[in-house]
């Protein structure tokens, strides 16, 4: 057969005698079909266009025509990708649409575009551990929108370049108890530890002898603070407190919180208390003390530390 020349002009049906001229020998159409039509190794084809009426099949993936739908990659063997690549200046692969069987991977950078305005997009871009969301259109909003029992499409987010807004409720914290201090809600609840002393008026006493190492973040206090008062009359001005790195007054942390304000107590025994909460940043983990300081006339005040506490509640 490597003697036969293929036809020069168009056959509307198979005529071997138009292959084998100026040859007197025969070729049949199976051998024709071999010969001009099956392609082996590397082949070229000048034609401007190709129609294939069936399926097109590439080692194990097939690409599938189904009228009124469209076209379909399919890949024909269990757990093989379908990957889609292009390459950079260097020719080196930069980006690609990864296809496996559980998950799609769009590497670097995604863009959603308008289709009216190709400059208006947005970009999803992941670098390292950062997940980057840029709406590049200039005094643009970025949405976030979930639907309703009704249904209806409800914008539960809204940012801006000048604003975030929240259309619903913000729900803050965990669906269990917060257990590290890198949480929102944690809390902790420290007693005093002072052994019971009889207090003179205006002077410092701390409650907490070791002091609570606390870190970084915003916190809301909340001090309880008992002393034992005998049976002797009399009346208290203050009752102040507060979270200090001093343990002889009220350096950094909440500063002096005032508890309780003037009360006259009769001359039958008691106890002096008060309560407040505030809220401080803390900007380096830092151990803070328990101090307090009662100011009293007449009365006479003994210490109560392990019936006072302070508790802290992260809130950012």
């Amino acid at each position: 057969m490597s003697a036969y020349e293929p036809p020069t002009a168009t056959y509307p049906i198979f005529d071997s005698l138009a292959f084998v001229s100026p040859n007197s020998v025969s070729i049949t159409l199976a051998e024709a079909d071999a010969r001009y039509l099956a392609r082996n190794n590397i082949a070229t084809s000048n034609a401007t266009l190709t129609s294939f009426a069936g399926d097109i099949t590439v080692g194990n993936s097939k690409l599938d025509y189904v009228s009124g739908t469209g076209l379909y990659i399919n890949g024909t063997a269990n757990s093989e990708k379908i990957i889609m690549n292009v390459l950079n200046g260097v020719a080196a692969t930069k980006q690609k649409i990864e296809l496996s069987t559980n998950h799609m991977d769009l590497y670097d950078a995604v863009r959603i575009t308008d289709s009216s305005d190709p400059t208006d997009y947005t970009l999803f871009q992941q670098s390292t551990t950062t997940l980057n969301i840029d709406n590049v259109v200039t005094s643009s909003t970025i949405n976030f929108k979930t639907t309703s029992s009704a249904p209806a499409s409800v914008t539960s987010l809204s940012l801006s370049s000048t604003a975030i807004t929240a259309n619903l409720p913000i729900t803050l914290g965990y669906t269990t108890t917060p257990t590290t201090s890198g949480q929102l809600g944690y809390r902790l609840k420290t007693n005093g530890t002072l052994t019971n002393t009889t207090m003179v008026s205006t002077t410092f006493y701390n409650f907490l002898t070791a002091g609570l190492s606390i870190p970084i973040g915003v916190w809301i206090v909340e001090f309880f603070v008992q002393a034992t008062a005998t049976a002797v009359a009399g009346s208290v001005t203050s009752l102040l407190t507060g979270l200090s790195t001093a343990t002889g007054g009220f350096s950094g942390g909440t500063g002096s919180v005032q508890l309780l304000g003037t009360q006259n107590y009769p001359a039958v025994a008691g106890t002096i208390s008060g309560r407040a909460t505030t809220t401080f940043q803390n900007t380096a983990v830092t151990t803070y003390y328990f101090p307090v300081q009662l100011t009293f006339g007449a009365t006479a005040a003994t210490t109560a530390a392990a019936s006072s506490f302070f508790t802290i509640t992260r809130i950012a």
